[in-house]
């Protein structure tokens, strides 16, 4: 229980600080659009976690975290995402500590994950029982 309050609070502030650079108006618009509705998934996702003590909750988060983390390496690179190109840790502190906040949940969320795993096969089992009964 407490892992999961840790990974939902680590994905909390994740959101929080994209809701900051939104808000400070940071990027483009495209951006800026992409970190409120990061903000927004994130806070969804975490009241899903603290709501359901399932799996898939989990699965989400680790979704959320992923992406976000996937997306600021491609925003350093290339064109960049939506038409902006970091550079670095800017902006600073908020890069480095939305960095550390998404890596910590996405860790806290798989370890979380790996611990659930019996709930996990359950779920895909009875799935399995339920395909079978409909042929």
């Amino acid at each position: 229980m407490r892992l999961r309050i840790a990974a939902a609070t680590a994905l909390l502030i994740g959101g929080a600080l994209h809701a900051r650079l939104a808000f400070d108006g940071y990027g483009t618009t495209d951006l800026i659009t992409l970190f409120f509705l990061n903000a927004v998934g994130s806070a969804l996702v975490v009241a899903w976690i603290a709501y359901d003590r399932g799996p898939f909750a989990l699965l989400a988060g680790l979704g959320v975290s992923t992406v976000s983390l996937l997306a600021f390496g491609l925003s350093r690179v290339g064109d960049g995402v939506v038409g902006f190109r970091g550079v670095g840790l800017d902006p600073g502190p908020d890069a480095l500590l939305t960095l550390v906040a998404e890596g910590l949940a996405l860790l806290l969320l798989a370890v979380a994950l790996l611990r659930a795993r019996h709930q996990l096969v359950a779920v895909v089992q009875q799935l399995r029982g339920s395909e079978h009964l409909a042929r």
